[in-house]
């Protein structure tokens, strides 16, 4: 054995050796720069035309593979730009490093077409001189890093990474500050850009832009302040903005991007928010406060919006005009609507919508397969839940299961829990309406055609629990039956049930209102027609008496007895064995069926009345009654 093996020393006998990973390290000192002496004299700038220094340090540290290029403490006078090479990066000692753009030269730094470098810890001005140039252009560049670059102001953008000579991508943007820029603060057209912890402020064109070709890129956590136009914009697909913190915004806070999420939006003077026309996107987790527009507008089909904050807004919370979009878990107060929906299929699921100027939540021209459902609409100025013309052949649309508390917060005694306007077939159900300033539940005029309200509870709403001028309504409905002829016959062959075909004739029901009864809405007489009108357009003529009382309480009294007297039938044109049916709401009897309460006895009287051409007479066999109720 040697005496270097006995000794442990190794030997390089079999061993291949490490390729060597060192670049060329070059000092460049400032005319000023405290000790100028630590950079060689070829590189010791003057002051004047700092650039030729610069870049000829590039040229020779490019010529041996790469290298680093470090600036130190100091101004550097720039007559025309730095030309970056491959793998040669720029590193300053921070901010007392000044790169100082003369005017007209264009950008300070400039990098094409090159690829693996970085370029940091300095601060760039293309302003001051009016240079008419970028701080840092990178073009047609690829694996980039840009860190810790202070600007200033810029002349035109602050950073941009474009495509003009070719593909850009991968680049990597962070922790730098841009206190100014004529253009945008950061531009990218670049693939794969990752733009995340910088301080963006005063900038002319727009904060982050991420252009179209920018594709699989990300905007996170980085702070943007006084941006005239956007504070972040996504043109491309498949681009996020995550935790972004933007202030004073004078127009859309966020411009599109497949995800949304985390961020925090002060006082946007367009849209805070405004989701792209793309399909499948995301807004989730977002605040936003003081918009000067809609808090979040969706646009584009099947996006998800769920889990954010929007108040103070002088358009709606949220709002959209698009199909398929799920509206879901949000909060929305003291905007001008919470969430407004202009026609398309939509899910709004379980958000709060408190104290909003105009209606919780406000929809107009529903796609079919709509639901709203499980939402707090409470202190609103006007409607819990507003619904405009939502027509459809079949039932599309149904409101259900939310909690509408307290609304027309003004006291105006003018609107409601629920209100829906000329809609066609809606489902109203098992919702809560409470303390609502007109009534629980307000289908507001005759165009609003069968409409479906079961289930609901009501308590404290000041003028009752539903106001129904719709057509068609189906509500609760319990029925009973005819038991007793007063001066008639009683049919046993079918059609069965007590005859009415004489003055004197009449048939005699019982019955107590339901248990579970909050208000009544009307009740509906069924018979057997046996002849015909006596002219084209009849209907058939019936007397009706009720009398009703509450227990313990008297029976029969003023205000809850009524006649009502050749009370037409639904049905014009009958014949002789067709159906025929008498229908009593509210405003047909002085508004006493709201009297009556759960637990009343009732007994109703069916009377002949007779013919007024073309109306026919009382003719016909009477077998049942129902009670509609909510």
């Amino acid at each position: 054995m040697s005496t270097t093996q006995k000794e442990g020393r190794s030997t390089n006998a079999g061993i291949v050796a490490a390729e060597d990973s060192r670049v060329a390290t070059t000092v460049i000192a400032a005319s000023n720069s405290l000790d100028p002496t630590i950079a060689p004299v070829t590189y010791r700038c003057t002051g004047v035309a700092d650039q030729v220094q610069i870049n000829a340090s590039i040229v020779a540290a490019a010529a041996v593979g790469g290298g680093l290029i470090v600036l130190l403490e100091g101004q550097f006078n720039l007559a025309a730009s730095i030309i970056g090479a491959s793998a040669v990066s720029l590193l300053g000692m921070g901010v007392a490093t000044i790169l100082m753009a003369g005017a007209g030269i264009g950008h300070a730094i400039s990098y094409t077409s090159v690829s693996n470098f970085s370029i940091g810890k300095m601060q760039v001005n293309t302003k001051t001189n009016a240079s008419g140039g970028n701080c840092v252009d990178i073009d047609a560049c690829i694996s980039v890093l840009i860190f810790e670059v202070y600007i200033p102001d810029s002349d035109a953008d602050g950073i941009e990474t474009a495509t003009t000579s070719g593909v850009c991508e991968r680049i990597t943007i962070c922790n730098c500050t841009i206190l100014g820029a004529d253009g945008y603060g950061i531009s990218t057209d670049a693939v794969y850009s990752l733009v995340y912890g910088n301080q963006i402020d005063n900038i002319a064109l727009g904060g982050i832009f991420f252009w179209g070709n920018a594709t699989y890129s990300i905007a996170a956590n980085n702070l943007l302040s006084n941006i005239d136009q956007n504070g972040i914009t996504c043109q491309g697909v498949s681009q996020s903005v995550i935790g972004n913190i933007l202030d004073t915004i004078t127009h859309i806070g966020i411009s599109q991007g497949m995800l949304v999420s985390g961020n925090i939006i002060f006082t946007a003077t367009s849209y805070s928010i405004s989701m792209g026309t793309n399909t499948d996107d995301a807004c989730t987790g977002n605040i936003v406060d003081n918009g000067g527009s809609h808090g979040i507008h969706l646009n584009g089909k099947r996006t998800a919006c769920t889990g954010n904050s929007v108040t103070g807004c002088s358009g709606a919370g949220i709002h959209t005009s698009t199909s398929y979009i799920s509206i879901v878990g949000n909060s929305c107060a003291e905007n001008l609507n919470g969430i407004y929906v202009y026609s398309g299929t939509v899910s709004v699921v379980g958000n709060t919508c408190y104290h909003n100027t105009d209606s919780g939540i406000y929809t107009t021209e529903w796609g079919g397969g709509s639901v709203i459902s499980s939402n707090n609409c409470s202190y609103n100025d006007k409607d819990g839940i507003y619904v405009l013309d939502s027509n459809h052949a079949n039932y599309r649309l149904f409101i259900t299961g939310n909690m509408c508390h307290s609304n027309d917060d003004n006291d105006t005694g003018n609107y409601s829990g629920i209100r829906i306007s000329n809609c066609d077939r809606v489902g109203i159900l098992n919702n809560y309406l409470l303390n609502n300033g007109y009534v629980g539940i307000d289908i507001s005029d005759a165009t609003c055609d069968g409409t479906i309200c079961k289930g609901n509870i009501f308590s404290g709403n000041i003028s009752g629990p539903v106001d129904d001028q719709g057509t068609g309504s189906i509500f609760n409905s319990i029925p009973f039956q005819f038991i007793k002829e007063l001066n008639g016959a009683y049919l046993t062959a079918s059609p069965t049930g007590i005859e009415i075909d004489a003055a004197t004739e009449a048939a005699l029901l019982q019955g107590h209102i339901p248990l579970d009864t909050q208000q009544v809405m009307a009740i509906r007489i069924w018979a057997v027609a046996l002849a015909n009108p006596p002219a084209q357009g009849g209907q058939m003529h019936l007397n009706i008496t009720f009398n009703a009382g509450t227990p313990n309480e008297a029976y029969n009294t003023a205000s809850k007895s009524w006649n009502i007297a050749a009370h037409d039938g639904e049905e014009e044109d009958y014949v002789a064995n067709d159906v025929v049916t008498w229908h009593v709401v509210d405003s047909d009897v002085g508004n006493e069926l709201s009297a009556l309460v759960a637990g009343d006895k009732f007994e109703v009287i069916a009377l002949h009345a007779a013919a007024a051409s073309p109306d026919g007479e009382t003719d016909a066999v009477f077998g049942s009654m129902q009670i509609e109720y909510v």
